[in-house]
């Protein structure tokens, strides 16, 4: 079991979790790419099936079935990563937007086949990425249960929230996991908390997402 839940979070970090920063994104070099580029980068590869193939609206992964929308809430898709065990699906807020640049929102969507029963283990595993060193904690991360309504029905799932210093900004970031069946499902957020920036596009994100 333990070892399940280490490479699990391992599998995590790598797919963006805090080290040093905590706020999920996409691998660095595709950020100043845009979420075009970046899709096409990153979907366009053998593992997905694009949905439209002019202009595909959404990326289908071959092995798992796991669906990807090309937008979601007014969010952009910018990168699906496809691992062993993992398929994972990152956003980003609309690039035009006035205060994209200083008001960064990130959101994810990933399937873990198989870890369903793991999922409460998996999230508290993931608080120690926050006690490393190199993060700048502005609020200590907490975990506890919550409830999400989505679709006509209510969620019971778990969440891990913190607040971390990033190059002077303050990043609130959300991880919440369930068990949808066998498999584990994590929907993560970041945004910065300053008073001063809106992050509609999360909130509009959780909103319209087809929660598995």
């Amino acid at each position: 079991m333990a070892a399940r839940a280490l490479a699990l979070c391992a599998a995590l970090i790598l797919a963006g979790l805090p080290a040093p920063a905590p706020a999920e994104t996409p691998p660095p070099q595709t950020l100043s790419q845009g979420p075009a580029q970046g899709r096409a980068n990153s979907c366009a590869s053998t593992a997905f099936e694009p949905i439209g193939k002019a202009a595909p609206t959404a990326y289908v992964h071959r092995k798992f079935g796991v669906r990807g929308e090309t937008e979601v809430g007014g969010a952009l898709l910018e990168w699906c990563q496809s691992a062993q065990n993992a398929v994972i699906y990152f956003y980003v807020a609309d690039q035009a937007q006035t205060d994209h640049n200083r008001c960064p929102q990130n959101m994810s969507i990933a399937v873990f086949p198989g870890e369903g029963a793991h999922a409460r283990e998996i999230v508290d595993g993931n608080v120690d990425s926050y006690l490393n060193p190199a993060v700048r904690l502005i609020e200590k991360p907490r975990t506890g249960p919550t409830a999400i309504a989505a679709q006509g029905r209510t969620i019971q799932a778990y969440a891990l929230e913190a607040v971390v210093d990033r190059d002077g900004a303050p990043i609130r970031t959300r991880m919440v996991g369930y068990a949808r069946g066998q498999d584990f499902i994590r929907v993560m957020t970041g945004y910065r908390d300053d008073g001063l920036c809106r992050h509609q596009t999360v909130e509009h994100f959780l909103a319209a997402l087809k929660w598995p």
